[in-house]
C-alpha cells in the first residue's frame, strides 16, 4: 500500500450524501442541497482529489483507520462514492462523478 506523507500536503474535507434520494445528479439543476443533505466525514491530507476519493475508501482496511485521515463520524461508514463531495483548500466543491470529479458552485 502506498504510504503518503503528510508534510506540506493540502487538506480536503470530504462530505457524504446523506439526502434520502439516492438518483441525484449534479448537473446545470442541482437536486441535492448543498450543504443541508450532506454530513462531513474526513479530513484528509493528499496531494490532490484522487487521493482524498482513494484514503476514504476500503481498500485493504476500514478508510478511518488510513494514517492521512482524521474521521469526523463513528462506525460504520461507508466509501466515498458517486454524489459525495470532496472540498479543496481554496474552498472549491468537487462532487464525485462516475469518471473524476465535477467541479460546482458553492451557493
Amino acid at each position: 500500500m502506498t504510504q503518503i506523507s503528510t508534510t506540506q500536503q493540502p487538506a480536503f474535507t470530504v462530505f457524504h450524501y446523506s439526502g434520502n434520494d439516492r438518483s441525484i445528479v449534479f448537473s446545470d439543476r442541482t437536486v441535492a442541497a448543498w450543504p443541508a443533505d450532506f454530513t462531513q466525514v474526513a479530513t484528509v491530507r493528499g496531494n490532490s482529489l484522487d487521493d482524498a476519493f482513494r484514503l476514504t475508501n476500503h481498500i485493504d482496511t476500514p478508510w478511518t483507520q488510513n494514517e492521512d485521515v482524521t474521521a469526523c463520524v463513528k462506525q460504520p461508514v461507508r466509501s466515498t462514492s458517486v454524489g459525495d463531495v470532496i472540498v479543496d483548500e481554496a474552498g472549491a466543491a468537487h462532487v464525485v462523478a462516475s469518471f473524476g470529479f465535477k467541479q460546482f458552485a458553492v451557493r
